[in-house]
């Protein structure tokens, strides 16, 4: 922790982020993980990205009821719909440590009052068939095995996304 910003490659500087999270350092947490990215992924990808978040905030817009986030983890996508809609926001993880620092984050910019928070694992979530309108997920949903199975107790919405 006490090298230099410069002297780390982007998997230490990935790491350290964490690490500052946890300390809720969270700006300095920030200005790491945007350095960890550009050395992590190509510009190209890292533009597609922002495309995609764009275009789910495009695709939820006038929505008024709730949006359920699955996977959520580090919250990128749950910030930016935090930021760019009138709607709440239920992120949902398997792990509430990774939902307490996504929080934390978000509390650090004032973006946590339409925010509510949930633990599951996504194969057996506490939602009736139909019950979500609208779900989304960043890049969570690559780390369940078959999540199409995880999808469809989002009932019709999971087909619109």
């Amino acid at each position: 922790m006490d090298a230099p910003l410069d002297a780390l490659g982007p998997a230490e500087l990935f790491y350290r982020s964490l690490v500052l999270e946890e300390r809720e350092d969270h700006v300095l947490a920030a200005v790491v993980m945007r350095l960890a990215s550009s050395g992590l992924y190509t510009q190209e990808y890292l533009a597609c990205a922002d495309d995609a978040v764009r275009v789910v905030i495009q695709r939820l817009a006038g929505r008024e009821r709730p949006v359920v986030d699955l996977a959520s983890g580090h919250g990128r996508l749950i910030e930016e719909m935090l930021r760019g809609l009138e709607i709440s926001v239920v992120a949902t993880d398997f792990s509430p440590r990774v939902l307490r620092r996504a929080r934390g984050r978000l509390r650090s910019m004032g973006l946590h009052n339409r925010l509510s928070l949930l633990s599951f694992g996504a194969r057996r979530t506490p939602f009736g068939d139909g019950a979500v309108r609208a779900s989304t997920s960043y890049l969570g949903l690559s780390n369940i095995e078959e999540p199409g199975l995880a999808c469809g107790s989002c009932g019709e919405s999971s087909r619109e996304r």
